[in-house]
């Protein structure tokens, strides 16, 4: 009884607070301007949230001089918006980059699977089966298992029993078989990730020499860029859950599925980050890492300097003040805390299109 009461002493340590709460703390005791109209502000904390906004785009404009929290003299509700803002925007626009790589990994999966293993997915002792001589292309023979894989082939499995939305459900109830084209596509990204991670050493090249530019086409199966593919697709599965999510995107940082350095090193493009950059921490796992993935998987210079100007464009309309047409100021402060803060190089539009030029031209 005694410990009961005391508990009950204990403060929580994230209280509700009611959003005139939450603007007194933000303005009165942290310092932040939230401007003539104090209602927008109110408006995007609640549609949006506290801790959306501010706990995941704030840390850039506090003064770390100060022992509690508190800002930077001078810095604005909307400048971290901005932030917020144009980490929305920007994800928006690459997401479909990404879900163009998963596309690409299930099929080559499926044609690849079938061309070796054929299109049998039954057990040698599932009833159902109808031909008991061929061996199922999800045999566990037929892969390269490590301690905390094996149980990628069960999981396929499952995901066929557990199936209820058409077409893997309908091929599982109505047809013989279940080709790998039909499983591979209703899958989610992680299990194509565990299902890559398994294959044989021949079969990984046969993906990554598909994938890749033709400056790739003489590698064979112990090339750094096979062994660190997986790597590379985990990274892009963690950027697309993180979106999926509703998470910080620019600013995560996937450290350890960093690929930038070893892409450096099989390509032998060194202006692509230097030492000392990725001694302090750029290209680890981050958004510049992303961009070079998504360079890296493009389908020819032409496309890869698009998407790259569109992206550096995205950032920088964010930062343009440009809203009379008279005004033709740019929010430095801005745009230098989004740069520091996501881990982008200053010149990384430049970086990629010679990047882009020297993988395709």
């Amino acid at each position: 009884m005694v410990r009961k009461e005391l508990f009950l002493l204990v403060d929580y340590d994230k209280p509700f607070k009611d959003l005139d709460e939450q603007l007194k703390l933000l303005e009165l005791d942290r310092g932040l301007d939230l401007g003539p109209d104090k209602t927008l502000s109110g408006k995007y904390l609640l549609e949006i949230g506290y801790y959306n906004i501010i706990n995941g785009y704030g840390e850039q404009f506090e003064d770390t001089s100060e022992e509690q929290k508190h800002y930077i003299a001078g810095t604005t509700f909307f400048d971290i918006f901005k932030q917020y803002n144009l980490d929305q925007t920007l994800a928006r626009a690459m997401i479909p980059n990404l879900l163009n790589i998963e596309q690409k990994l299930g099929t080559l999966l499926s044609y690849f699977i079938a061309e070796s293993y054929g299109v049998n997915h039954y057990k040698s002792d599932d009833p159902k089966n109808l031909w008991p001589s061929d061996k199922s292309y999800l045999d566990e023979s037929n892969y390269n298992f490590s301690n905390n894989s094996r149980g990628i082939i069960a999981q396929l499995y499952d995901a066929i029993d557990d199936a209820k939305d058409n077409p893997l459900a309908y091929y599982r109830d109505e047809k013989n078989h279940i080709p790998p084209w039909i499983l591979f596509s209703n899958i989610e990204f992680g299990k194509l990730t565990r299902m890559f991670k398994v294959l044989t050493p021949d079969l990984k090249l046969k993906i990554c020499t598909q994938l890749l530019p033709k400056k790739f086409n003489q590698i064979n199966t112990s090339h750094t860029i096979v062994a660190n593919m997986f790597q590379i697709f985990e990274l892009v599965r963690s950027f697309r859950n993180q979106f999926a999510h509703n998470s910080r995107f620019c600013f995560t940082k996937f450290k350890r599925l960093s690929s930038t350095i070893s892409i450096r090193n099989s390509l032998n493009f060194y202006p692509l980050i230097s030492n000392s950059e990725s001694f302090s921490g750029a290209g680890k796992g981050d958004l510049y890492n992303l961009l070079i993935i998504i360079i890296l998987f493009s389908g020819g210079y032409e496309e890869a300097e698009v998407r790259i100007n569109l992206y550096d464009q995205f950032i920088k309309n964010q930062f343009n003040n440009n809203k009379n047409p008279t005004d033709s100021s740019f929010d430095q402060k801005g745009y230098d805390a989004f740069i520091k803060s996501s881990g982008l190089p200053s010149n990384f539009n430049k970086r990629l299109i010679d990047f882009a030029y020297y993988l395709y031209k």
